[in-house]
């Protein structure tokens, strides 16, 4: 799923999904909260902030690349039987790294 030009909010689902923000300050997840509020994942996404300062909630088996400028991964850990997260461009000068 593209989200083009602007600032984009998309989500994944179920499945394995490929997310790319396009230009602009987006929010990308590769996960959603189910109708009881709990996280649901898909099957290691795949999630691209591209330009702009991203924010990027991502979990266990993800790959990730923020882009550019400055952005903020939050990881949701949720389980030790998982593959782990491959963020590919994260710079510690300027992007920001949250794990819950």
């Amino acid at each position: 799923m593209f989200g083009g030009l602007g600032d984009d909010s998309i989500a994944g689902g179920g499945g394995t999904d490929e997310l790319n923000g396009g230009l602009g300050d987006d929010v990308l997840s590769s996960d959603r909260l189910d109708s009881c509020g709990d996280f649901s994942r898909g099957a290691g996404e795949t999630l691209i902030g591209a330009e702009g300062e991203d924010t990027i909630i991502l979990s266990n088996a993800d790959q990730v690349s923020g882009g550019a400028d400055a952005d903020t991964f939050n990881y949701v850990y949720l389980d030790v039987t998982s593959d782990p997260v491959v963020i590919t461009d994260f710079d510690k000068d300027i992007d920001t790294l949250i794990v819950h």
